[in-house]
């Protein structure tokens, strides 16, 4: 048996269609998070499908789930997945290494 207890989906309007996120949010750390997310079953938000929950919040700041979102907006992080990568090194430096080390 599968008790899922706490948990509120907020659906909202998403380009041609609408985006559902799980209410109460995870929280911690940017891979604690993409951790939990992944361990749900569940599709982590890209920044566009993010932006139109928090659009959509601030189209109604008092209501009850809208007004926790802004919150967050303000109290914590509100982590989003773009798949960047952020690599603190030049492109020469890159280029090198995976010349230097070809089947990793």
């Amino acid at each position: 048996m599968e008790v899922i207890e706490g948990k509120t989906y907020l659906k909202v309007p998403h380009e041609s269609s609408f985006v559902t996120f799980q209410h109460p949010p995870f929280r911690g750390t940017y891979g604690s998070v993409a951790e939990a997310i992944d361990k749900e079953g569940l599709k982590r938000p890209n920044s566009a499908e993010t932006a139109s929950l928090v659009y959509d919040a601030f189209k109604n700041p008092r209501g009850k789930h809208e007004s926790k979102i802004i919150k967050i907006l303000k109290d914590a992080w509100f982590w989003e997945f773009n798949g960047n990568l952020y690599l603190p090194k030049s492109n020469e430096e890159i280029n090198k290494w995976f010349d230097e080390n070809p089947t990793k």
